[in-house]
């Protein structure tokens, strides 16, 4: 994984000392794009073509989620869970 994202082990390791602190920080980065892309869509597109946009995203995200549920769910309810609320508000 290191290798493929052109850094060293040492490094990813530092960053991402378990493999759910390395799920975690990927998860809540695409939880992120989702919210900026809401914020996109609803600045420059029609409301219903940023619906169908943003569902279109929003089903690519959990299909790609499906083999990880344990995994996300660590990531998801654990310390940084709390301060995301950018999407249920």
């Amino acid at each position: 994984m290191a290798r493929h994202a052109g850094v060293g082990i040492g490094t990813l390791y530092r960053h991402f000392p378990t493999r759910e602190t390395l799920y975690g920080a990927v998860y809540w980065r695409e939880v992120d794009q989702l919210v900026e892309l809401a914020q996109h869509l609803e600045a420059k597109a029609a409301p219903i073509e940023a619906l169908r946009r943003w569902m279109r995203a929003h089903v690519e995200f959990v299909a790609t989620k499906k083999g990880m549920a344990a995994a996300i769910a660590l990531a998801a309810h654990g310390p940084r869970a709390s301060k995301r609320t950018r999407l249920a508000g």
